[in-house]
């Protein structure tokens, strides 16, 4: 869980809280319920349906209802669901609608509830002002930002640097090729967070961008929605016997539609936003295109969520203009605010998929080095402004080792001075130690014309010669020593030995 974006939904509830009063209302609420319990007449009766509708009203339209797939989850680790909006709702709902008939187990139930949300706010409060105190940074997007989040299980991909590379390299291509469709500068995008729960990264993005994404992703959804009910109709037709030859031509069907499907997507995004480009480049783009589709299916086949958020602006207060003008300003809001509302609803809804116990497209993933090979090329065609590359470490210093060998009167590390002979090397006219001059036989090899010399199989010795160690006659060993020098040696120092 990204700390910043905890400490985001924790100040939303905390403040939220505050501004609907949702605990005093709740023990409204409950006093309204407790005085049925002795008064079951009309006017008591409308009480608590009244206070039961402000609070339905309240919760409905809570703005936590509205957060994003990621926040929602930091809800449910939170286990916070049950207190908040509809969640709340729901089990304010689930007491009243179990006790009709018993009033007094309801308003019990209901005290019950309010210790809880009580006990819940109050913690959530501290959290917020202890982050506060402790300058933890909120995750927050501000009008005019945009972010695309991408969230890959564990258990789908390698959880080490290798499959991270690996993914971002993909979330990289597939950027670069939506700016150049869109007409955006061709570069990396950049990341606003990184976690490593499940793999999840949310990238910046443009209007125009995240235009294409929330677009091709829906047409995504519904092919995968698709695709799910062909395959129940073929789970139906094999219970039923169906021969095999026409479940052939289903899942022929059922291949064809997703690879027809993607590459209809990029056809459009392409007439759509590639105006101006020439065919050429269209026709790579398109390449490109169905790849980066084929990413986003595979991620979604496998259960990978996206989710597209759009900042929204603050609403206007305590501003010195005149009543017209106010007038104008609060309209120009409301409308860009409808308009966000609806494009972060759809960014929302790009994470419910429905379930499947096995993957539902029939995608292979992009997982050999030639189809590494091959995005790679399609990425060098890209237009992109020319910028000095960084060195790696290593070519840095060999790069300086190279500047060094430069210098007057010094040597590079492994070249030779002049007049000098390279270790292992020989200089001209001479012969390397082990080998035979031009016209001579190299030891233990005979000249032309003549026999070799008998040679020993390993382990054995060739006859005139002598195991290492032991001496020739004649002749005495490095290191050994001959009996005539011993037997001086002992004569100088006193010691004889007994044993001779």
């Amino acid at each position: 869980m990204n700390v910043a974006k905890f400490h985001n939904v924790i100040n939303r509830i905390s403040e939220e809280a505050e501004t609907i009063e949702i605990v005093p209302k709740l023990k409204e609420l409950q006093s309204a319920l407790k005085q049925t319990t002795g008064d079951s007449g009309q006017g008591v009766l409308l009480a608590f349906r009244e206070k039961y509708s402000d609070i339905s009203r309240l919760l409905e339209d809570c703005r936590i209802n509205k957060v994003t797939p990621t926040e929602m989850k930091i809800l449910e680790q939170m286990n916070a669901g049950k207190y908040v909006g509809r969640g709340l709702l729901n089990k304010i709902t689930s007491i009243v609608e179990d006790n009709k008939i018993t009033p007094a187990n309801a308003s019990q139930e209901m005290a019950k509830l309010i210790e809880e949300v009580e006990k819940f706010y109050e913690t959530v409060r501290s959290i917020d002002d202890a982050f506060e105190y402790l300058n933890i940074e909120r995750d927050v997007l501000r009008d005019k930002e945009i972010e695309v989040g991408i969230a890959i299980p564990h258990e789908n991909e390698e959880h080490n640097i290798t499959g991270l590379y690996t993914e971002l390299q993909e979330i990289d291509f597939l950027f670069k090729r939506l700016n150049e469709l869109t007409g955006e500068p061709v570069v990396s995008p950049g990341i606003r967070t990184l976690n490593a729960s499940d793999f999840q990264v949310y990238v910046e993005s443009v209007p125009n961008v995240a235009e294409c994404m929330l677009t091709s992703i829906e047409k995504i959804v519904a092919l995968y929605e698709e695709n799910l009910e062909i395959k129940k109709l073929k789970q139906g037709l094999e219970e039923k016997s169906i021969p095999e030859e026409a479940i052939i031509i289903v899942d022929g069907y059922v291949k064809n539609h997703i690879e027809k499907g993607l590459e209809d997507i990029a056809s459009t995004l392409i007439e759509e936003h590639g105006k101006g480009m020439d065919d050429s480049r269209k026709n790579e783009l398109k390449t490109a295109l169905i790849k980066s589709l084929g990413y986003i299916a595979d991620k979604l086949n496998r259960g990978s969520s996206f989710e597209i958020s759009y900042g929204v602006p603050e609403e206007p207060k305590g501003l010195d203009v005149s009543e017209e003008d106010l007038q104008f300003i609060l309209k120009e809001y409301n409308s860009r605010m409808e308009a966000l509302n609806k494009l972060n609803e759809r960014g929302r809804e790009l994470s419910l998929l429905p379930v499947s116990n096995e993957p539902v497209l029939e995608i292979e993933s992009k997982e050999t080095e030639e189809e590494e090979s091959s995005a790679t090329a399609l990425e060098d065609t890209a237009p992109k402004d020319k910028a000095p590359k960084d060195k790696a470490p290593e070519d840095t210093a060999a790069e300086a080792a190279s500047q060094e060998a430069k210098a007057p009167g010094q040597t590079a590390p492994g070249q030779t001075a002049p007049g000098h002979t390279a270790p292992g090397h020989t200089a001209p006219g001479h012969t390397a130690p082990g080998q035979a001059a031009p016209g001579q036989a190299a030891p233990g090899q005979a000249a032309p014309g003549q026999a070799a010399p008998r040679q020993a199989a390993p382990g054995h010795m060739a006859p005139g010669n002598t195991a290492q160690g032991q001496a020739v006659p004649g002749q005495v060993v490095p290191g050994n020593k001959a009996p005539a020098d011993i037997a001086k040696e002992n004569t100088d120092t006193g010691n004889t030995d007994k044993d001779s």
